[in-house]
């Protein structure tokens, strides 16, 4: 838990449990001239060493940006930034920085909707993106995980988006890995099994109908031609695609298999989501 402090040094601070401290910056602090700014971060940079702090975060609105060579002057790196903010830090000891990197993870999601027999699955040709325009290219709907949002609601929104059909999560099927992602990250896409939600629709095959900005198709396909395709012939998407087929073909006959998911609280009281081996689960 953090708790603030103020007076301390020339500018009021956020004290946390690891000796760091966060710099807020008020009002009158933005509109100071580089140089004072400059004169004054030194000298509470000087007195947070005296006083063992380790960790300094500054966060610099984008309207105050006149104050990020000053701030990179007296030793500030960049963490991150946002449309609004660039996030900067500073370690005060001796050798190199332990503090966290920013988000260095981009995760994204694939539905995988069967039908009640586990011979047709829901697909999209996208209208827009790497694979638009080639021939019989058929794929699964998904895309990017938001933030804030659990893996498993991704695929269910991102079905919803682009077919229009209501879906239920059942489990995960298979996840890829790679450190190719943009900008550096590690990309993760997971294949999420999906049943109809029988709910919203009374069809077990309702027909979809594709997200008019960015699918051009979408169709129930039959899962061995989908399967069978060239594109997927061998190599690793094709491995995850057939993984979590099997999965969800034996889970339509009554097998506990892949990796379902709980929501628990956790140990600061907050529910948390927990992926787990089917069957496997000790609640």
């Amino acid at each position: 838990k953090n708790f603030s402090v103020a007076g301390m040094g020339h500018f009021e601070v956020v004290e946390d449990h690891f000796s760091g401290v966060t710099v807020k910056l008020s009002d009158k602090d933005l509109k100071l001239d580089a140089n004072v700014f400059d004169e004054r971060l030194f000298m509470s940079l000087e007195e947070w060493k005296q006083q063992g702090k380790r960790g300094v975060w500054l966060r610099i609105p984008l309207t105050a940006a006149h104050l990020v060579e000053p701030a990179a002057q007296c030793g500030f790196v960049a963490h991150h930034a946002k449309p609004d903010y660039i996030m900067m830090t500073k370690w005060l000891p001796e050798g190199a920085s332990p503090l966290p990197q920013y988000a260095h993870h981009q995760v994204g999601v694939g539905g995988m909707v069967l039908d009640p027999t586990g011979t047709k699955v829901l697909c999209i040709q996208e209208k827009r993106g790497m694979t638009a325009g080639r021939k019989d290219f058929w794929k699964l709907p998904g895309g990017m995980v938001d933030a804030k949002e659990d893996f498993c609601d991704a695929a269910v929104r991102e079905v919803l988006e682009e077919t229009g059909v209501h879906a239920i999560f059942e489990c995960l099927g298979a996840i890829r890995e790679t450190h190719k992602g943009p900008f550096g990250s590690t990309d993760l896409y997971g294949i999420c099994v999906l049943r109809v939600d029988p709910e919203k629709h009374a069809d077990a095959t309702p027909k979809p109908v594709p997200q008019e900005s960015e699918i051009a198709a979408a169709e129930w396909r039959d899962l061995a031609e989908f399967l069978s395709a060239p594109w997927y012939a061998k190599g690793l998407y094709g491995s995850l695609l057939r993984t979590s087929a099997d999965i969800g073909v034996r889970r339509r006959k009554g097998e506990e298999v892949g990796m379902g998911r709980a929501v628990m609280k956790g140990l600061g009281g907050i529910p948390e989501s927990m992926y787990f081996a089917a069957g496997a689960a000790k609640l």
